[in-house]
């Protein structure tokens, strides 16, 4: 594992930081990719499962826990210094990466009914006169029909043209 001599190596700029479900598949995206530079990407999976010694464990045993204390805290700090104050408070007391992760998906992720309505909504009311340059609405109307696609919903290219044109 690299040390982590430079903390701000495992920091995104703020406005990559957590803020909820509408930046929730970016954002795990980006931490992925800090997690996996640093060596700590096994600690989101919940078969990474912490080492409990024995009273009577041998050293090799106790530095093993150790170890994996030392580096799950790290992992924990890549996640924790990348998320805004709201996501925050959600896993404030939790005590492992993992607990972290599986938190933040729960909430920020899923293919349920109120995730499906939200970005159908947006998508519907997207308005081109909201956006500064035909470069940035372009972008976002891709980022919406690409949310749809993460709940398993397909609509047919020919809506995707009607929804375009007509927020113009």
């Amino acid at each position: 594992m690299s040390g982590l001599s430079d903390p701000s190596s495992l920091q995104l700029p703020s406005s990559f930081k957590l803020r909820g479900s509408d930046n929730y598949t970016q954002w795990k995206s980006r931490v992925k990719l800090i997690l996996q530079s640093k060596g700590l990407q096994d600690f989101i999976l919940s078969t990474n499962v912490k080492p409990e010694p024995t009273s009577n464990a041998s050293d090799e045993v106790r530095t093993v826990y150790q170890t994996w204390l030392e580096n799950d805290a790290k992992a924990q700090l890549a996640i924790v210094m990348n998320v805004a104050s709201e996501p925050a408070d959600l896993v404030a007391d939790l005590r492992t990466t993992y607990s972290i992760w599986e938190a933040l998906q729960k909430q920020y992720e899923g293919a349920g009914f109120n995730l499906k309505h939200q970005y159908f909504t947006e998508l519907v009311a997207i308005d081109y006169t909201k956006f500064d340059l035909i470069t940035a609405f372009i972008i976002y109307f891709r980022k919406l029909v690409s949310n749809l696609a993460q709940v398993d919903i397909k609509l047919p290219d020919v809506t995707y043209i009607i929804l375009f044109l007509n927020a113009l």
